[in-house]
């Protein structure tokens, strides 16, 4: 059995890659939440084979927000692995962390969330030599089944917008918005293929 532990488990992708590792039969799975207690994440990630670490803040109206639930969590993962029993037993651990394609914008056009994944990325990155393999999923907008408009998915905002009479922006100004979309299904077989 492979040990597996998904954060954000009960968040929009984490709901669809928990039923996707659970259909394998070859996982054994632990799902953190927000209420997960600490003591219990850090087991989990010395424990784990595999991580994907999607647990992280999107919305919010304080920049301090941000910085806690996307880059100061993953540095808790990140130091969990660094003394995991996986990485002592000269194993590699699996971490993937969900990333967006906001952190490849210019610095004059990123905001707090956008500058705090791209700390995240950067920490993942420079600890993972010799402790554990990382892939970061640099992921576009994501739609699919669950997808809650005007918080998770641009996608889902829009066809509330339409079903419910009301004018669907898709122009900032007199450009047209241009989306890179993706569907959760192809975020989560991605993921796990990656692992």
């Amino acid at each position: 059995m492979v040990k597996v532990v998904v954060t954000g488990a009960k968040g929009f992708i984490g709901q669809h890659l928990c039923r996707a590792l659970k259909a394998r039969g070859d996982v054994e799975l632990t799902e953190v939440v927000r209420s997960t207690p600490q003591a219990e994440l850090m087991d989990a990630c010395r424990e784990a084979d595999a991580i994907f670490h999607l647990a992280g803040v999107n919305r919010s109206d304080k920049d301090v927000d941000f910085w806690q639930g996307n880059y100061a969590l993953t540095v808790q993962i990140v130091d969990y692995l660094k003394h995991s029993k996986r990485h002592y037993e000269g194993e590699t651990p699996f971490l993937y962390l969900a990333s967006s394609t906001k952190t490849q914008r210019r610095n004059n056009e990123m905001d707090a969330y956008s500058l705090s994944k791209l700390a995240a990325e950067n920490y993942v990155q420079l600890n993972s030599a010799g402790t554990y393999c990382a892939q970061i999923g640099v992921l576009p907008h994501v739609f699919g089944p669950g997808a809650r408009p005007f918080y998770n998915s641009v996608i889902a905002t829009w066809c509330h917008q339409l079903a419910n009479g009301l004018p669907a922006r898709v122009t900032d100004g007199e450009e047209t918005l241009s989306y890179e979309l993706i569907h959760v299904d192809h975020v989560v077989s991605n993921a796990i293929e990656a692992m």
